[in-house]
């Protein structure tokens, strides 16, 4: 990526929907910082979070959803099959 390249090239934020098992591109918009707690905006919603749970807010607070950080965990076999295909799909 070029040194001038958009946050919302460099990184893509992805949520996947347990129920149909799609993964859904979050249409990034700003973020902000702070030692405590980081927050992420996305078209669909705002996410906050830090080293150890999140808290993803739907669009219009219509639906919240409780994270917790897997960072050390193996992904589910269904999750890596389900990035590869969007890969595969949105490169």
């Amino acid at each position: 990526m070029p040194e001038d390249a958009e946050l919302s090239e460099i990184f893509h934020w992805l949520f996947l929907d347990r129920k149909s098992g799609a993964l859904i591109k979050l249409w990034f918009r700003s973020l902000d910082s702070s030692p405590a707690i980081e927050e992420r905006y996305f078209e669909q919603g705002y996410l906050k979070f830090n080293s150890a749970e999140a808290t993803f807010i739907e669009k219009y607070n219509s639906a919240q959803h409780s994270l917790d950080n897997r960072s050390n965990s193996v992904p589910a076999k269904e999750l890596i099959a389900a990035l590869e295909n969007y890969l595969k799909t949105h490169s």
